[in-house]
C-alpha cells in the first residue's frame, strides 16, 4: 500500500427515456473496457442493487455512439468526474445521468457521492445533482523481497512520488490531484 488517491464516481449515462437504475434491468449496458475498474466493480454493484443487465465492454465514445444508434441502452464509467466523453455531450442529446442509491449493503465498500451541474453542465440542470456511489483509488504494489531489482525500482518510484507530489497537483495535471492528501 503506497497511498490513497481520489474517489471515482459510478456514472451511468442512459437514453433519455430511462430515468432509474431499475429500468436498466435486462437492458444492454456497457461497462467500459475489459479489465478497467468499471468492468471489475460496476457489475457487482448492479447485482447488489438487483439490476441484472446484458453486459458489453467497449470504450465510452464507442458506447455513446451505439446508444445513439439504438444498439445499447446505457454506458457506465466508474471514473473521476468529469469523463471527457460525457462532458462533450450536447444539451439536446436525449441522454442523461441516472441516480444510484446508497443502501446499507454498499456502505462497507463504497462512499456516497454526487455529481453536479459544475461537472456536466450539458447533462445536469443548474443547481441539480445526481446521487451515486464512489470507490477510492489506491496506489499499491507487490511487496517485493528487500534489495531485489523490483523492490529497488518500487522504492525509487515511492521516493519520487512523495518528493515530487506537489508537482502532480499543478497544471496541466488533472484537478483531482489537488484532492489527494
Amino acid at each position: 500500500y503506497i497511498s490513497p488517491l481520489f474517489p471515482e464516481e459510478l456514472q451511468i449515462l442512459a437514453r433519455g427515456d430511462i430515468q432509474t437504475l431499475a429500468e436498466l434491468k435486462g437492458k444492454r449496458v456497457n461497462f467500459n473496457n475489459k479489465g478497467s475498474a468499471t468492468a471489475m466493480l460496476a457489475p457487482a454493484i448492479f447485482k447488489e442493487l438487483g439490476v441484472d443487465t446484458q453486459i458489453f465492454n467497449m470504450s465510452q465514445p464507442d458506447a455513446i455512439q451505439k446508444i445513439r444508434a439504438g444498439e445499447l441502452d446505457a454506458t457506465v464509467c466508474m471514473c473521476p468526474t468529469p469523463v471527457p466523453a460525457f462532458a462533450n455531450i450536447k444539451v439536446d442529446s436525449n441522454l442523461g445521468l441516472i441516480d444510484v442509491s446508497y443502501p446499507p449493503s454498499l456502505q462497507a465498500s463504497y462512499l456516497p457521492a454526487s455529481i453536479s451541474y459544475e461537472n456536466y453542465p450539458n447533462l445536469i440542470p443548474k443547481g441539480g445533482r445526481v446521487e451515486t456511489v464512489a470507490s477510492t483509488t489506491v496506489l499499491i504494489t507487490f511487496n517485493w523481497p528487500k534489495n531485489s531489482t523490483r523492490y529497488n525500482r518500487t522504492a525509487k518510484f515511492v521516493d519520487a512520488f512523495f518528493t515530487k507530489f506537489a508537482d502532480l497537483q499543478k497544471p496541466p495535471r488533472h484537478p483531482l490531484w489537488k484532492s489527494v492528501n
